[in-house]
């Protein structure tokens, strides 16, 4: 069954790789005022909630084993902490980019973001204890639901209605792929 799986995320990875491609080199001119092409926000889309379901998986196997006695509750609700403390930071972020749009240009924030949940991700990928990585889990929520609603943004920005329509439509199917 893993070999299974991870043949399908290697499929369903190179579909989009392919589809990457292709918007990369069917160079459409943008309207004025249109930050990106409506199509375009399919693949960030995929690698953010790939990397977004991947550590939903893995993260709570890693707390398991950065457990220990001294924390002070039990072990699957230390877990459940880290889980939760992801959702909230996606939360509250996703909240505080629609803030920071008004006041920083959406193109800095989705780096300043990537940053965040990279930084957030190798972090939580070195932690010593388990604190560290509740704290790591919270930096990669803030940059994952900074991108995730910045991206929607830039979709509901398209200067017409049937780009409008075309980018939520791309949206869906990276997040859903």
């Amino acid at each position: 069954i893993a070999i299974a799986v991870v043949l399908m995320l290697c499929l369903l990875l190179l579909k989009e790789i392919i589809f990457l491609i292709k918007m990369l080199f069917s160079k459409r001119a943008l309207a004025y005022g249109q930050l990106i092409d409506a199509g375009s926000v399919r693949s960030p889309m995929f690698l953010g909630r790939t990397a977004y379901s991947i550590s939903i998986v893995c993260g709570p196997l890693f707390a398991m084993q950065l457990y220990n006695e001294n924390f002070g509750v039990s072990k699957e609700i230390a877990v459940a902490i880290a889980y939760s403390a992801t959702l909230l930071f996606v939360g509250i972020f996703a909240f505080v980019s629609g803030n920071l749009v008004k006041k920083v240009s959406m193109i800095q924030l989705i780096v300043i973001s990537a940053i965040i949940a990279i930084m957030g991700e190798l972090t939580a990928a070195n932690a010593n204890g388990l604190v560290q990585f509740i704290i790591s889990r919270c930096l990669f929520g803030a940059g994952a639901g900074m991108i995730l609603n910045i991206l929607d943004t830039m979709v509901a920005m398209q200067p017409d209605e049937d780009q409008v329509a075309q980018g939520f439509t791309m949206s869906s199917a990276g997040g859903q792929a």
